[in-house]
């Protein structure tokens, strides 16, 4: 008998997407799946949206509480064996399901896939998330030896409901936010994760996303700091468990948190939150972290060693721009987006 599946929404105040991401949902091609709606006290017409869907999907109204606790909410009113998170402002194809499902099997923990990123309005923006390339080797020792691996936010991954049991409810105070950071950085651990080259959905980026600016804002950059400080934590709390040893420097293995680390040193010093961090000690070890990042390709290599290396040496003005095209989307040119991604 084929694995029975949950798509599980969670929505805050995100009406004007909400009906077209609960719309994908119901229409999958593969049978019987389940959609849950999960509304995180909006306070916009998400609730009118849901409504209008009657008993083809499963609501569950509760309080504000964070996005961690309305995806415990979701896994708690959920019955599949394998669990779609999709957030409210995305959406999956009509086969996105069917086709992970083609590849799942015993022991599988995670399928990955890609996603298309568009707009506000649903217009393609010409790239893909994530940009980099799959992982080489086992899932495992990479998170060990990179201090990260190319991933989508919840959007974009299928998890078995058994692994998903041992990690959660995940707990609400400390990921109100970033909830997935949490599950996509430890579900590796409890059995075969997949990556399935396939694009079967897509990631809207409109400003206000988590993991993307239109803007540049210091303090989203030092909240993504302090998300990476609690996914050590995380990590290190369950390494007994899973029978691993983290390495001391493990945060700075990651090119992408050294590189938050360093923008924020340069262009707000008196608020930065590691008062030990000097730009040159950080240029150097970003440098060497971009080298060695096996999912980097040669280019983006390069690009990060001399971004690196520039804007430790750069006076402030000139270290602002560099920030903003590697942070910014609407600050790159056609060139920079096909080398970065």
């Amino acid at each position: 008998m084929s694995p029975s599946v949950s798509i599980i929404i969670n929505n805050y105040n995100y009406g004007r997407y909400l009906g077209a991401a609960i719309e994908s949902a119901l229409a999958q091609s593969y049978p019987g799946v389940e959609v849950v709606v999960v509304d995180d006290g909006s306070t916009d017409d998400s609730r009118d949206v849901i409504a209008r869907f009657g008993d083809r999907i499963r609501p569950v109204l509760r309080e504000n509480g964070g996005q961690a606790a309305a995806l415990n909410s979701g896994f708690e009113a959920s019955r599949g064996e394998v669990i779609f998170f999709l957030d409210s402002d995305d959406l999956l194809h009509p086969d996105a399901v069917a086709e992970v499902m083609k590849v799942w099997r015993p022991g599988v923990v995670k399928v990955q896939f890609l996603l298309d990123v568009i707009d506000a309005e649903g217009a393609p923006r010409g790239s893909r998330f994530p940009p980099d390339r799959r992982w080489p080797g086992e899932l495992r020792e990479l998170i060990l030896s990179l201090g990260t691996y190319p991933s989508t936010g919840t959007t974009g991954n299928a998890f078995a409901r058994s692994a998903l049991a041992r990690l959660m409810p995940v707990p609400e105070t400390r990921w109100r936010r970033q909830p997935d950071s949490y599950l996509i950085l430890l579900i590796p651990f409890l059995g075969e994760a997949l990556w399935l080259d396939k694009v079967l959905g897509c990631y809207r980026s409109h400003g206000s996303n988590q993991w993307t600016m239109e803007e540049l804002s210091l303090e989203r950059l030092r909240e993504q700091l302090h998300g990476e400080e609690l996914r050590e934590e995380a990590l290190r709390e369950w390494a007994a468990e899973f029978g691993i040893v983290v390495p001391d420097d493990w945060r700075l293995r990651n090119p992408n948190h050294l590189q938050t680390r360093l923008a924020s040193l340069r262009l707000d010093p008196g608020r930065h939150p590691y008062a030990s961090d000097r730009r040159w000690g950080l240029a150097r070890a970003g440098v060497r972290a971009a080298l060695r990042a096996p999912t980097f390709s040669g280019k983006k290599r390069l690009f990060f060693a001399l971004w690196f290396l520039l804007t430790a040496a750069a006076p402030v003005g000139v270290a602002r721009p560099l920030v903003e095209v590697s942070f910014l989307r609407s600050k790159r040119a056609g060139w920079f987006q096909r080398l970065v991604g």
